[in-house]
Order: C-alpha cells, then structure tokens, then sequence
C-alpha cells in the first residue's frame, strides 16, 4: 500500500505539503511550535485525499482526478491556512480573555476595598489610591485633611 502512494502521490504530497515546508523554515524557536500547528492542520487537509489514493492503488487517473481538483486545493491549503490562523489568533484570543479575567478581578477588589471602607471608615485609605506611593523610596502616608 505504501508503495502506492510513494510511486504515484509523492508529487502530490510534497504538492500539498508546501505551506508546512514554509513553516518549518520560517519557524526558527526551538520547540517549533508553528510548524507543529501547520503541519497538523495541513495533515488533516491532506488526509481524504491520500487514504482514497492507498485504498484505490497506485492509479494515474485517481492522481490526475484529485490534482485537477479545484476543490481538492481549496481543501488542503484550506486547512493550512486555517493552521496558520490558529497560530496567529490564538495568542490575541488568549490575551483577551486574560485581560477579561484581570479586568474582572479588579472590579471585584475595588468592590472589596469600597465595602470595608464603608465598615471601616478612613482609616482603612491610608494605603489605597492617591494615598499610595510604592515609586517612592519610602511609603509615604498622607492623610486628608
């Protein structure tokens, strides 16, 4: 079965391979994490393709059919493409929803601090707000008149 796709769809394959070839030597990190993303979903892109050719045989027409394809491309560097998205939206994605969860988090204090400032009255502001310097090489306190 191999021998079949070796003999008549290596074309194809080095073919339809190519957006993870450019991602492997534009991907220079150590861990190659985009190649890793490409080659997964241009794998998954190329996958119907060269499991009909193994079951088929080595036949030219089943290569001719599929690489005359419009829709066969469109597929494969579809997926690629939709690889290399992931790459590129996922950490924007990600960063979002960590500012979310930050912008969360900080509401929730500011709530926290207003309730035990209504319990506690000003004395618990000496080191909130403008009151504050952490930039100074000592804390200064000051208290409002």
């Amino acid at each position: 079965m191999m021998m079949a796709l070796l003999r008549t769809g290596f074309v194809f394959f080095i073919i339809g391979m190519l957006p993870c070839i450019v991602a492997f030597f534009m991907d220079v990190t150590k861990h190659r994490y985009t190649f890793q993303s490409v080659f997964a979903a241009n794998l998954s892109g190329m996958m119907p393709f060269l499991t009909k050719l193994i079951f088929v045989g080595p036949s030219s027409a089943t290569i001719d059919a599929m690489m005359g394809s419009f829709s066969t491309w469109l597929i494969v560097y579809g997926a690629a493409f939709i690889g290399w998205l992931l790459v590129k939206v996922c950490p924007m994605a990600a960063q979002v929803m960590v500012l979310g969860m930050h912008q969360t988090q900080i509401k929730h204090y500011d709530w926290l601090q207003k309730k035990l400032e209504g319990e506690w009255g000003d004395e618990v502001k000496q080191f909130s707000g403008d009151n504050f310097h952490p930039d100074a090489d000592e804390y200064k306190v000051t208290t409002k008149p």
